[in-house]
């Protein structure tokens, strides 16, 4: 197979953002670049150079509208439900696969190719105190699920001990890891239709996240990306200052590098 080089992943990406971004407009459902795309848009009108990849949010209404509606012959809905790091959807393009190189779980070759990840915004409590409780919950299940995904390598590794309580685990995990994933899923959506006016990214629980006011995703604008404009939240400085501090300061040059630990080939 020949490998995807890193200027045609970031094209592939483009052009997949440009046809999500077309079909959501079409069919009125609100987006917003996100995260590390929002950033490179604000700051560098384009990918941050270091970056290797695109996200967008919708809120949960919108999000579901997506799911169900969204077909194009060039790109395909990949549902990553049932996969403990993976509780939404990516738009990938099938011309190419994906082959991790050092994951901890066994799916050495991804069910898809180079991606945009399209996430939801649920609502969460409303006090900062059950905000981390609920979300204690949800790593607690995605952990769980996690055991029953472990490769046999990751099981092996550390002393006789460790490797015991890994394969213990794993047995007793893998039968249920899909009813984990179903529950996960289904707790995600926990609160939403509640009157809380706090909202957060559930399906980035390894990250973290703080829960931001449902009030800042009402409003999007325009914003430029690679030559191309695309919606982001009105409010992004509070937005992305709430998860990043001092965003429009780059990081140390050896904090520059890609997140992401796959390499892409053509099919």
């Amino acid at each position: 197979m020949r490998e995807v080089s890193s200027e045609d992943c970031k094209r592939l990406q483009l052009n997949i953002l440009i046809n999500v971004a077309k079909f959501c407009d079409e069919h009125n459902i609100k987006y917003s670049l996100a995260y590390g795309t929002l950033i490179g848009a604000i700051r560098h009108k384009g990918f941050i150079p270091w970056d290797d990849d695109i996200d967008i949010i919708m809120m949960r209404n919108d999000y579901d509208r997506f799911v169900s509606l969204y077909h194009d012959s060039s790109f395909q809905l990949v549902d990553g439900n049932h996969h403990a790091n993976h509780l939404h959807v990516r738009v990938a393009d099938m011309s190419t696969l994906i082959v991790f190189q050092h994951s901890e779980i066994k799916r050495k070759f991804y069910n898809g190719g180079v991606w945009v990840d399209v996430f939801p915004i649920d609502n969460v409590p409303q006090s900062e105190k059950d905000y981390r409780s609920f979300m204690k919950q949800v790593r607690f299940l995605c952990h769980l699920q996690k055991c029953g995904e472990l490769s046999f390598k990751t099981i092996w590794k550390g002393n006789l001990i460790s490797r015991i309580l890994r394969a213990f685990l794993y047995l007793i995990v893998k039968p249920l890891v899909r009813p984990i994933g179903v529950l996960s899923g289904k707790m995600m959506l926990k609160y939403n239709g509640n009157h809380s006016e706090k909202v957060a990214n559930v399906s980035l629980w390894y990250l973290k996240y703080p829960s931001f006011n449902s009030s800042q995703m009402d409003e999007t604008i325009d914003v430029e990306f690679e030559d191309h404009q695309f919606k982001a939240i009105k409010n992004y400085d509070e937005f992305l200052r709430g998860i990043y501090g001092d965003y429009m300061t780059p990081p140390p040059p050896e904090d520059r590098i890609p997140r992401h630990d796959y390499i892409a080939y053509w099919r």
